[in-house]
């Protein structure tokens, strides 16, 4: 039997059930079907009749210690890490905004010296701040929010020729709008340039690329492997249900590096990470790293082929601003390639794309969350088949027709008028990134997001080579411009993952 197919965790926790233990600890789930709760059928409708069985509140000697494992959970992991190609996986349940915090603290002491890519997730921007980091933001290429690369190596250069490294430096390699970093260009010119400063790597959008050999060639997990001659380590982080079928808050932190580092990020889980996690939650991403070690190349090919009947459906009529059409994403610089699974659709004039969005699922109940300039960006996920795809297509066109309805938009206390101090962030979520300025946080309110303001913290110091956030930039989509520093010649639209 194939290692990989091992699920030692799962198994473990199946074994528990069946051997329907009593527990005097904590999560009173058998109150559940209790004739006397009047609330019991509520219970089961939403959960199920397992509720009580798999929600356990177990640990050591039962299943296994989370912050010490030697038994199931550590099996688990260490599969996870052969699957992905790291020295070391962790599991966590408080989604990659947690893995995030992780990372960021295990890797940038107190008063320490960052350099992040300033369209994070927030999450890495609240970590440095509250570890009192000074962070330096990645200086962004002309006219655009995206990192200027050519300018983020020489600036880890000069830091490091000047006996000042970096101790850090945060990237993300994959974007909520569906775009890639070409590691496999990148990531070796940001380790030359700064040997000693920790790599992390947000790449929440793309787990279940690392498995496809259609999607893996740019996979941080595998480009990063080729680094480990280098004295600094390298994380990445997973959001596992994003991609994988593993329960929503589940993700993977991999780490490759020496055993200070895995020290350190034993050490930053244990003074982050609940002490209650969820071991459903745990077990489900033992089951995600079986599931797609053995089925990914299938699954993702499968989804593939649902993109593409999803766009022949679209782009068979005729190619005006009167229809719903499949567009290339707009790539932001040339260090950037289209996520295989992840489509723009161009909204037709006469329709903006919140009311569509919003009417897919009032009158379709179709959930498409994001919404970029004129562009719906849709997720082709393992849990997509053509079936799905068609059903997209159907409501789309239909909508086509559709008088646009006038609905109020809910009223969110926290949309809030921008009002910020100079060192404030102003987040909008989705996608929960800083935005630069007040006509940037317009736009966003414009795609229905919510705004933020997060006060600087007292001492926090945050500097962008010279300025701490881009000028405001253009409405999305925009075209990318070539920074004289660029690392990499401009793509093709064409261009795939396949060429990299």
């Amino acid at each position: 039997m194939n290692m990989q197919q091992n699920t030692p965790l799962a198994d473990a926790l199946i074994q528990v059930l069946a051997d329907s233990a009593l527990n005097f600890h904590a999560v009173p789930w058998g109150g559940v079907s209790a004739t006397d709760s009047p609330v019991s059928q509520r219970y089961r409708d939403l959960f199920g009749d397992r509720i009580s069985d798999i929600d356990v509140s177990m640990a050591a000697p039962a299943l296994d210690s989370f912050f010490r494992p030697r038994g199931p959970l550590q099996s688990a992991q260490e599969l996870a890490a052969e699957a992905f190609g790291v020295d070391a996986t962790h599991f966590l349940t408080g989604g990659t905004t947690l893995a995030n915090t992780i990372a960021v603290t295990a890797t940038v002491p107190v008063a320490g010296r960052v350099m992040i890519d300033h369209t994070s997730h927030q999450s890495v921007h609240f970590a440095a701040a509250a570890s009192g980091a000074v962070v330096t933001s990645m200086p962004p290429a002309p006219g655009n929010r995206c990192p200027d690369y050519g300018e983020v190596v020489n600036l880890l250069r000069r830091a490091a020729t000047a006996g000042q490294p970096f101790d850090a430096v945060v990237v993300t390699t994959s974007t909520y709008d569906g775009h890639r970093l070409r590691c496999d260009q990148v990531l070796p010119l940001i380790a030359e340039a700064s040997p000693t400063t920790a790599i992390v790597l947000d790449d929440a959008w793309a787990a279940i690329h690392c498995f496809s050999p259609q999607t893996h060639s740019i996979a941080p997990t595998r480009v990063a492997a080729s680094l480990r001659a280098r004295p600094g380590p390298v994380l990445i982080v997973h959001s596992a249900h994003k991609t994988m079928r593993a329960m929503r808050q589940g993700s993977y932190l991999h780490v490759i590096g020496d055993t200070d580092v895995r020290t350190a990020v034993q050490q930053s889980i244990f003074r982050h990470h609940t002490t209650s996690p969820s071991w459903p939650i745990l077990a489900s991403l033992d089951l995600a790293r079986a599931d797609a070690a053995s089925s990914g190349p299938v699954a993702v090919d499968r989804s593939l082929q649902a993109s593409s009947t999803l766009t022949r459906s679209l782009n068979a009529r005729p190619d005006d601003l009167n229809h719903f059409r499949v567009v290339p994403a707009p790539l932001p610089a040339a260090e950037y390639v289209t996520d295989l699974m992840r489509l723009h659709i161009r909204v037709p004039e006469g329709h903006t794309p919140v009311w569509v969005r919003d009417s897919l699922w009032h009158e379709h109940r179709i959930h498409v969350p994001r919404v970029a300039g004129r562009h719906l960006v849709v997720s082709i996920t393992i849990g997509i088949d053509n079936v799905a795809a068609d059903k997209l297509a159907t409501a789309l066109t239909l909508l086509e027709n559709s008088t646009p309805i006038l609905r109020q938009p809910p009223q969110f206390p926290n949309m809030i008028e921008v009002s910020a101090n100079e060192g404030d962030l102003i987040i909008a979520y989705p996608p929960g990134r800083p935005v630069s300025s007040h006509l940037a946080a317009c736009e966003a309110l414009s795609n229905g997001s919510e705004l933020f303001t997060v006060p600087a913290r007292a001492g926090s110091s945050r500097n962008v080579g010279e300025q701490c956030l881009p000028p405001p930039n253009s409405a999305f989509p925009i075209e990318p411009k070539q920074s004289k520093n660029a690392i990499l010649p401009p793509m093709q639209e064409s261009t795939s993952e396949e060429k990299s």
